[in-house]
């Protein structure tokens, strides 16, 4: 594992608590095989399709469109080789990027309300933003729930300031902003239980179709990928108002 001290070993990235092996996952695990857990490494490929896709429709309008594809796109490659590799590094790496994700979003949502024109958006406001949520990983080196904590802030968040700017549209269009939004809780929501069932839920599976290929963590993954799609549909249907009411 990687074992980088700072100071007084204040710091120590060694203590970060990373699932690594067959014993944290529900999915019949081949050691000897590329894949390790076919299912659970090839459902990664939806997040590049879901990135490649908005990234395409929307590159030319909102340039926070285009850094969200991306880094979804990115994310797919990275989560399939943590599951190839089983790597302390790469699970760190699969956990730190998470952050983005939810600060992006709260970025996001402050910037519409600085800016209300759909074609000006402030890259640099991204700052003081993502740069905390990177730095905020380093509770995990400190703390073993030093992840989940820091995670938990960001989606708060992230759901915080997107109700904030739904309270903020007029009624007329705020139940089709909100349809997303719900969309996009509710995937959230399915990826964290999906994933802590994951045991539960592919034990039922097996009862029922005799195969434990179909595990918690393949559909929770399928609900986190989904769960980008809704938030960039999310703005997206902001920035239809937006446009009506300038």
């Amino acid at each position: 594992g990687i074992n980088a001290e700072y100071g007084e070993g204040m710091l120590n990235f060694s203590n970060i608590v990373v699932e690594e092996g067959k014993s944290f996952y529900a999915e019949r695990f081949d050691e000897h095989s590329f894949l390790k857990m076919p299912f659970n490494a090839l459902v990664n490929i939806l997040y590049v399709v879901v990135g490649v896709y908005w990234f395409q429709k929307m590159k030319t309008k909102q340039s926070y469109f285009a850094i969200f594809s991306v880094l979804c796109a990115i994310y797919g490659p990275i989560q399939f080789t943590r599951i190839i590799t089983q790597s302390y590094f790469w699970g760190i790496i699969d956990q730190w990027i998470t952050l983005p994700f939810f600060a992006l979003v709260t970025a996001w949502n402050f910037n519409l309300h600085l800016y209300k024109k759909n074609e000006h958006t402030s890259i640099p406001m991204l700052v003081p933003f993502m740069v905390p949520s990177i730095l905020s990983y380093l509770l995990a080196t400190i703390h073993p729930l030093g992840f989940e904590i820091s995670l938990g802030i960001h989606i708060i968040l992230a759901v915080g300031s997107s109700l904030f700017t739904i309270l903020c549209i007029s009624p007329s269009h705020r139940e089709r902003v909100f349809i997303p939004f719900l969309l996009a809780l509710l995937c959230c929501s399915g990826f964290v239980v999906l994933k802590l069932c994951d045991f539960t839920v592919t034990d039922t599976i097996e009862h029922f179709l005799g195969t434990r290929r179909l595990s918690g963590h393949f559909l929770s993954k399928i609900c986190d990928a989904f769960q980008v799609h809704f938030v960039l549909l999310f703005f997206e249907t902001v920035y239809q108002w937006s446009k009506k009411t300038v």
